[in-house]
């Protein structure tokens, strides 16, 4: 029977996807007194598997070639395979002593998604995709709320780009949305449905499938459709444009759009929002997109969804309609967070180019 014994560090993904490349028939964990917690969600993922845990110290090269040997012991009829990609150095190092001593075999899952195979060092490409819903039940979350974008209409995506037109060659399109966002502070309140007057002699007219605007008396733009308020008052017209770019990567094996995660005391209140998650060869990217003014408040986010849900070999991108300011780019440099603009005029349509290849570039930067 083949076994796997995993070096337990501070990161949850290189554990599990190790085990669900090999497939082994028993689970090994070698972990510190404090790695040892991150276990708990390891194995809600892992049911009908048996467990064997050891604790050792991980900076006490002895200690960890001594659990080692007893593991052999215990399973000294299967084949025993190790997983290095977690623990302390002194850990790895004490492994790869027993490896070379014993003749016995190890794998380490590489940051391109490739696993070098131990002692040969042949390296072959991982087989195994985790999904978005595995991701964050491994940091002790769930989704409670997203759309796939493969299931978003035709029609709210020629919806999306209407509103961007306007927006690019109209600046009323500011006038009117900066309104309402004065008027109800959060574009949450909004009801759905309504007709104000304001200004120079604007109006606006909406309900749950139409928003029409008009200025004195003469009819400016309407546009239609069953999620208008999401994409019009919301801005999710920016989202939705920027994901359907993102849709032409093959290298995003799912994209997830409008993601809520509550918190885990009280699952009825929302704790964060993702605008925009890729899944992109077993790896998280976290993408924030903003079609105004970008704040630090926006950039904090950011870095906090991605240390909480997604790990160090995570990535966060912010996507803006506009350049930031200097502050937000220097920011966003100290927090490792992408910065991709599509324009560095409000009057010039946006331009995705090289977006895609700004994420791969990112991505191969990132490691276990």
């Amino acid at each position: 029977m083949k076994v796997i014994v995993t070096l337990v560090g501070g990161q949850s993904l290189p554990v599990y996807l190790g085990i669900k490349e090999f497939n082994p028939d028993k689970l090994v964990f070698l972990s510190s007194k404090d790695s040892k917690q991150k276990l708990t969600d390891i194995k809600s993922l892992l049911q009908g598997h048996s467990f064997h845990e050891f604790e050792c110290d991980p900076f006490e090269f002895e200690s960890v070639v001594k659990q080692c040997e007893s593991i052999i012991s215990k399973f000294k009829t299967d084949e025993i395979i190790f997983n290095l990609t977690g623990g302390t150095k002194i850990m790895v190092l004490a492994v790869q002593s027993i490896i070379q001593k014993l003749n016995l075999s190890g794998f380490y899952l590489n940051q391109d998604n490739s696993v070098l195979l131990i002692p040969a060092y042949k390296k072959q490409k991982i087989t195994y995709s985790i999904t978005i819903d595995e991701f964050f039940q491994l940091s002790g979350h769930k989704l409670t709320s997203f759309t796939e974008y493969k299931d978003i209409s035709k029609t709210d995506i020629k919806v999306s780009h209407d509103i961007l037109t306007w927006a690019t060659n109209d600046n009323r399109y500011t006038t009117v949305t900066k309104h309402f966002r004065s008027k109800f502070k959060n574009t949450n309140h909004i009801p759905s449905s309504g007709d104000e007057k304001f200004g120079n002699a604007f109006h606006v007219k909406w309900d749950v499938n139409t928003v029409q605007i008009a200025q004195k008396n003469k009819s400016i733009i309407s546009f239609k459709s069953s999620n208008i308020k999401s994409l019009f008052f919301n801005a999710g017209w920016w989202e939705m444009v920027v994901a359907e770019e993102l849709s032409k990567w093959s290298g995003a094996t799912q994209i997830l759009i409008n993601c809520e995660l509550p918190f885990r005391s009280d699952a009825s209140m929302m704790k964060n929002e993702i605008d925009i998650l890729l899944n992109a060869d077993n790896k998280l990217v976290f993408v924030e997109c903003k079609s105004g003014n970008v704040v630090q408040a926006d950039i904090n986010k950011m870095n906090t969804i991605k240390k909480t849900y997604g790990g160090v070999i995570s990535k966060a991108i912010l996507v803006s309609r506009y350049l930031p300011n200097s502050g937000i780019i220097e920011k966003c440099k100290e927090l490792d967070i992408e910065v991709f603009a599509s324009t560095f005029s409000r009057k010039q349509p946006p331009s995705f180019k090289n977006l895609i290849k700004q994420i791969g570039k990112q991505l191969k930067r990132s490691s276990m």
